[in-house]
Parts: C-alpha cells; sequence; structure tokens
C-alpha cells in the first residue's frame, strides 16, 4: 500500500493490520513544473506594497474561514494586507456578512473558485498561503503555494507538520485559534525577510519531494521493489 504520509502510513498500520514493511510513503507530485516556474521566477515585492495572502479552498467553518476573518479584523489597523478568498462553500454568505458588517471590504475580496490560468494568477500575486483549517490529511493547496514560492501559514494538523517546520519552512499554527494566527500573520506581514526565508525553504521542499521528476522514480523504485518482493515471496498482511 502507497501513501502521502508517515499519518497515513501509522492509520494503515495500526488500524488497517497491514505489516510495516508492506506500506511506503511516497509524496505526491504536486508541485507541477507550472508551480515551480512560478517559484522560480518569483521577484521580490517592492517595500511598502501591501502584503498580499491567499485563501485557497472550500469556505466552510472547518477551514478555518472565520478565524482568518476575525485576524483580519484585528490586524487591519496595524499591518498592510490584502487578503484574496479563493472558493466558495456552505459558510460564503456568511463570511462575505462578516466583512461587509466589519468594513473590511477594502481588504478581504472574494474571488470565487479559480483554476489554470486564474490560479496561477493568484498564486504568482500572493506573498502568503493561509490555510487555518481545523483538520486535514496532506492539503494540495499547501503544496501549490510552497511550489510557487510562498510562505505558508497553516495549523499543525495531519501530515501538515511533518512537511512544515515551525518558523523554518512556514508558521504553523494551533487550529480554533483566531489568537495564534493573528500572532503568526502579524509576524509574516511585518517582517519581510521573514517571507523571504520561509518561502524560499517552503519551495526548496516542494522541488525535492513533490515534483513530478521525484515522484515518478520513487513510484518506479516501490513497483520494481513490491514485483521483485512478490516473487520471492516475501510479502506478507494484506492482499489487495
Amino acid at each position: 500500500i502507497v501513501c502521502q504520509s508517515e499519518v497515513w502510513r501509522s492509520f494503515a498500520v495500526d488500524v488497517l493490520g497491514f505489516e510495516r514493511s508492506n506500506v511506503v510513503v511516497m509524496r505526491n507530485w504536486t508541485a507541477t513544473a507550472d508551480l515551480l516556474g512560478i517559484g522560480e521566477r518569483r521577484e521580490r515585492r517592492a517595500a511598502g506594497a501591501p502584503v498580499r495572502l491567499l485563501f485557497l479552498g472550500w469556505l466552510e467553518r472547518d477551514k478555518g474561514v472565520f478565524e482568518l476573518l476575525e485576524a483580519c479584523r484585528r490586524l487591519a489597523a496595524t499591518r498592510e494586507f490584502i487578503v484574496e478568498i479563493a472558493g466558495e462553500g456552505n459558510a460564503s454568505e456568511e463570511a462575505r456578512a462578516f466583512v461587509t458588517s466589519h468594513g473590511l471590504g477594502s481588504i478581504v475580496h472574494f474571488r470565487g473558485w479559480l483554476r489554470g490560468d486564474g490560479l496561477h494568477a493568484a498564486l504568482r500575486d500572493a506573498d502568503v498561503l493561509v490555510l487555518p483549517s481545523w483538520a486535514e490529511g496532506l492539503p494540495n493547496a499547501m503544496v501549490e503555494a510552497m511550489a510557487a514560492r510562498l510562505a505558508v501559514v497553516v495549523s499543525a494538523v495531519g501530515a501538515i507538520p511533518e512537511i512544515i517546520a515551525d518558523g523554518f519552512s512556514g508558521m504553523l499554527v494551533e487550529p480554533r485559534n483566531a489568537t495564534a494566527l493573528t500572532d503568526a500573520l502579524a509576524q509574516v506581514t511585518g517582517d519581510p525577510a521573514l517571507r523571504e526565508r520561509l518561502a524560499g525553504e517552503s519551495f526548496r521542499i516542494a522541488a525535492r519531494e513533490f515534483a513530478l521528476e521525484q515522484a515518478a522514480d520513487r513510484l518506479a523504485e516501490v513497483i520494481r521493489a513490491t514485483v521483485a518482493a512478490g516473487r520471492a515471496g516475501r510479502l506478507s498482511g494484506h492482499t489487495l
């Protein structure tokens, strides 16, 4: 069995009963050549320009959208930033009402679902991805942003801490905690050197672990090892 993270490997072994030797962790290939190209060509934002934050995903309460909007409300008076929210969902109407009632319309922009060139343009224009979900596996949106050389501010849930080291390759925050998210966003919006360093480290991880070539090589290796083990009669546990 092939899975994307140590979290899922533990699930396969501890819950499903697979032998650990039969469970392999292999990253997906979300860091496409187009996204890595955005990251390679990224230029430093001009001094004094508002920092651009990007949220990608379903507008649902458990994606942390209201913690994000509350953090924006708290920071609006002390930081220069713009938030692009790309996605829709059951919380769309309530989120728009929050923005209107708190006078955040000049800061928070709702873009709806973005795909293809529109998504690439949003990643190209942004500086920071914010994904304060209550629960995740290994979110593609985070890897896409890393490939495009964005700093990422994400919840410490699921497999995310396997990829992001807090303060080194991104900022990890406690889920459902608007104060922790506010503090993290205050740091990344107020410190250009920190943003650049986090973005550079996240880009290197994406290029090293999530690019197509690396994934194809790893998959080929897994297939060869599985075939060889099967011929030798060494596979044990469940049969798929």
